[in-house]
């Protein structure tokens, strides 16, 4: 608001500085025009007016004191008849100073003694309608003084030259001022108007959300209503529903149901031939040969050859591994940190670069010691205005800020022009529809630090949507990564020669990481450096050059790094394609004119001979082993969550597998963790396990005489301190997140345990328990199953490492059956879940082991099969005094 005393002022002042009226940048503070405003003042100029709401004149709706804009990037900041009615004026003048540029303008009127109280609910509410929309600001009036505002800015040192003046007649306070320091007029009018129409976007839509709130906060009412009616229906279907269970009816036609269910699938067949089992154990083995002639049949015609060797190529690393942890694991201070590159593509996706800019400003690692490199590969769009108005904002806040122009060369292609002016001995490729972490370069700079010269590459954990493709849980270390976000080593990258420029789009970080370890490199995954990707923006849309891309990209790899079956798959593969119905119209189109490009570039690819004892996995159009679960979404990483508990029982001559174990706990991306080690008859592993580096997961050691698997689990149980307890056999491992992902759907859920997917894997162990090979790899579907009491009753889908449970179960109902040897776990879930509420995750995020001999595949499972009625029936007694548990 300004009034005409007022307005006759500021022409003087502009009379007196005329250069602050022409092509620079103003900020009203208090601007909407309900009697008069400024902007008539700054007719040539980018004016942006901020009020507390919405209206004539407003750019920005925000209290002054939360005005957000950077500072010193202001040349005039003005305010008229608005410091008497803001609470906040002290907040309102510092802030305003901070966004003046050196030798800007600040100028202002308000209120001073002997003005009448106004605007306010008690006097005027029709003159000032904004301030009813806070109760607070209401009835909130001050007449302001020079010492008032003295006490706020220290005008003899803040200016070099500055006027006090009061109007006695209207009794208003003016005030004009020139900042110290040298006034230099930039061309930033662009760039703050996109950041000034991104913020009132922002301001809008909290509104918005406001209104919103309220409205659902209506339906939920409703809702509770209409939840309390359909309880009452339940209750009483549910007691009709017990009458028929108990009918003669229902008796005499059950035979008639079990057998529809078992054609139609809904009973599982176990269910029938556990019974024959006991007339005739010999049909066990039967089974059992059976799923193994199934798996083999199954791998030989659709896996290639290379799969199994390339899975235990990464194994047999592991026992080479050294045993790390945070202790020894700590990152460097930042100002030993090294200057690393940071190259990024785009492609008319100018969207991403907002949020993309605003993750990497908040980075823990130093800015300077980052030189970004931008490559556009030729957008139609604002892309490179944006990026240009970004480097005006924030060039001077790194190392260095490069901008470059390409042809629509590809993403490898494109990115390789930025890796080629660079110098750091690291640089980071990443996709722009990524959000950084605040530690993500950090930890993956560190992690990098710390490897040897023969690692290549770490590849950065993406959420929600974590890449689903295998990685070893021991060593970290993958077959090929994914290149939306990756950490590379300089010298590696050009003695491979980079990425191949015939691939456009899609398979080309597939390709350079098949190079990669052609030449002997390991490649690195890093689960604690995070990034938000944002892959998709529908799960269910298929997206055409990722899957024409990757179709090709696939076929050149066959050609390059296959074998000669590998090679001639193709011809099977692409036919099928051309056969099948189309997933989108124009799809066969696309794969005919994959056909050609392969053909065009066969020359370039076809390669007969490959390296020795090096391996490249192929599975249909796919790699690597993909882990279920590709689209669960995860939540960003705990920061602080309670203590959990991992107990591993073990014996003598476990060493091995016990090492393995306690480094896929150390690799967690969840912090809080103690590990409890129980050796059952000895202290055979005392030295060993004490001898592990200490940090963050601290390991405590323990021993029992001779007392069986489940007494020695309950001693760990006993002596553990965490709220949240899970077991952890000394041949098992868990991925990083394992954890993370469950302790995240805990702490969201009304439930007192979470369990996930896992894997088992066939194991043939060598040399003496020195070392194993992995056989086979499946995921088995019976264990992909919502929680459900009844089928937990008739069989256990919840593998030992795969759950995880709050304290108070154990607290309530104890631990293992110390009668039981066999089926324990079993036995513990059935009695934890009795009328209370468990949770599945559909997302595998740990590994299992079972013999792959075929006679102790057999042994076991007759063993198992003994078992069972005992731990069901035990389970059953135990629960009949059970209530349900709150934790």
């Amino acid at each position: 608001m300004a009034h005409q005393e007022q307005k006759d002022f500021f022409n003087l002042v502009k009379n007196e500085f005329p250069e602050y009226f022409v092509d620079t940048l103003v900020l009203d503070v208090g601007s909407l025009d309900i009697n008069g405003n400024n902007s008539h003042l700054f007719e040539s100029c980018l004016y942006v007016g901020v009020d507390v709401a919405d209206g004539v004149n407003v750019d920005i709706v925000s209290k002054g004191h939360e005005v957000d804009l950077p500072s010193k990037c202001l040349d005039v900041v003005i305010s008229s008849e608005c410091f008497e009615h803001d609470m906040h004026y002290s907040e309102t003048l510092k802030n305003m100073y901070r966004m003046l540029k050196p030798g800007g303008l600040f100028t202002f009127t308000c209120a001073t003694l002997g003005r009448p109280e106004h605007g306010t609910a008690r006097t005027t509410p029709h003159d000032a309608p904004l301030l009813q929309n806070f109760d607070d600001w209401s009835n909130y009036y001050l007449n302001l003084t020079e010492d008032d505002i003295r006490k706020v800015l220290n005008v003899d040192e803040l200016f070099k030259k500055y006027v006090f003046q009061i109007n006695h007649k209207t009794h208003d306070l003016y005030f004009y001022g020139i900042k110290n320091g040298d006034w230099i007029r930039s061309n930033l009018h662009k760039p703050m108007k996109y950041l000034i129409c991104k913020q009132s976007e922002q301001s809008q839509r909290l509104v918005v959300a406001e209104k919103e709130s309220g409205k659902l906060y209506d339906d939920l009412e409703k809702i509770k209503g209409q939840y309390a009616l359909l309880a009452e229906d339940f209750s009483s279907l549910r007691k009709e529903l017990e009458a028929v269970y108990r009918s003669k009816s229902w008796l005499v036609t059950r035979p008639f149901r079990l057998f529809r269910r078992l054609i139609t699938g809904k009973v599982p067949i176990r269910k029938i031939l556990r019974p024959l089992y006991k007339i005739s154990p010999r049909l066990l083995s039967v089974r059992i040969a059976l799923e193994n002639t199934y798996q083999r049949v199954f791998s030989s015609s659709v896996l290639s050859s290379q799969n199994m060797p390339a899975f235990n190529a990464l194994t047999a690393n592991r026992f080479s591994s050294l045993p790390k942890n945070d202790s020894i694991l700590n990152n460097l201070p930042v100002d030993d940190l090294p200057h690393i590159d940071m190259t990024v593509v785009t492609f008319n996706n100018g969207r991403w670069l907002d949020s993309f800019m605003t993750s990497l400003l908040a980075q823990s690692y130093p800015l300077s010691k980052i030189n970004l490199f931008f490559n556009d590969n030729g957008s139609s769009d604002e892309t490179v205005g944006m990026i240009e108005e970004m480097k005006c904002l924030h060039g001077l806040k790194f190392s260095s800020f490069n901008v470059f122009q390409s042809g629509n060369v590809g993403f490898g292609a494109g990115h390789d022009v930025c890796i080629r002016h660079g110098k750091s001995h690291f640089f980071l490729v990443c996709n722009v529809d990524i959000e950084f972490e605040e530690k993500a370069l950090v930890n993956i700079v560190n992690a990098a630090l710390k490897d040897s010269e023969n690692v290549a590459s770490w590849e950065m954990r993406q959420i929600p949507y974590e890449h689903p493709k295998y990685y070893d849980p021991v060593t970290l270390e993958t077959n090929w990564s994914s290149h939306a976000c990756i950490l590379i080593r300089r010298s590696a990258y050009f003695e491979v020669g980079g990425y191949d420029s015939k691939i456009f789009m899609y398979c080309e970080d597939v390709e350079l990481s098949y190079r990669f370890r052609l030449h002997g490199y390991l490649l690195k995954y890093c689960p604690r450096a995070v990034v938000v990707h944002h892959t998709y923006e529908d799960l269910t849309q298929i997206k055409k050059l990722q899957y024409a891309g990757s179709i090709l990209g696939n076929g050149y790899l066959r050609l390059r790094y296959g074998t000669w079956k590998d090679k001639l798959a193709l011809l099977p593969m692409y036919v099928g394609l051309l056969a099948r119905r189309e997933p989108f119209s124009g799809a066969r189109k696309l794969v005919w004119r994959n056909v050609g490009q392969t053909i065009k570039n066969f020359g370039h690819f076809f390669k007969l001979q490959k390296k020795a004892n090096v391996f490249f996995p192929f599975r249909g159009f796919d790699y690597d082993m993909i882990r279920e679960g590709a689209f669960y979404q995860v939540k960003p990483p705990i920061q602080k969550g309670p203590l959990v508990s991992v107990i591993t029982r073990t014996y003598a001559g476990r060493g091995m597998f016990l090492k393995q174990s306690i480094e896929s706990v150390m690799n967690q991306t969840y912090s809080n963790i103690e590990l409890i080690i129980v050796e059952d008859g000895g202290e055979t592993l005392k030295e060993f396990v004490e001898g592990m580096p200490m940090g963050a997961t601290k390991i405590s050691y323990y021993s029992q005489p001779k007392v069986g698997r489940s007494a020695t689990g309950n001693y760990g149980l006993s002596v553990s301190k965490g709220e949240y307890l899970m077991f952890l056999d000394d041949d098992d491992l868990l991925f990083s997140d394992h954890v993370e992902v469950l302790m995240n759907l805990l702490l969201e859920e009304d439930v007192l345990a979470a369990y996930s997917l896992s894997t088992e894997v066939s194991t043939r162990v060598v040399e003496g328990n020195q070392s194993y090979i992995e056989e086979g790899v499946y995921t088995h579907k019976v264990l992909a199953q919502e929680f459900d009491y009844e089928i937990l009753l008739d069989h256990n889908y919840i593998t030992i490492q795969s759950i995880l449970f709050h304290r108070s179960c154990y607290d309530a109902r104890g631990g293992f059956d110390e009668k039981l040897d066999m089926l324990e776990d079993w036995n513990l879930w059935l009695r934890y879940a009795y009328k209370n509420k468990f949770k599945y995750v559909d997302k595998v995020t740990s590994l299992y082991r079972v013999p792959s001999d075929a006679k102790q595949k057999i042994e076991r499972a007759q063993m198992l099969h003994a078992a069972y009625e005992i731990a069901l029936q035990n389970a059953k007694t135990a629960c009949k005094s059970y209530h349900a548990l709150k934790r």
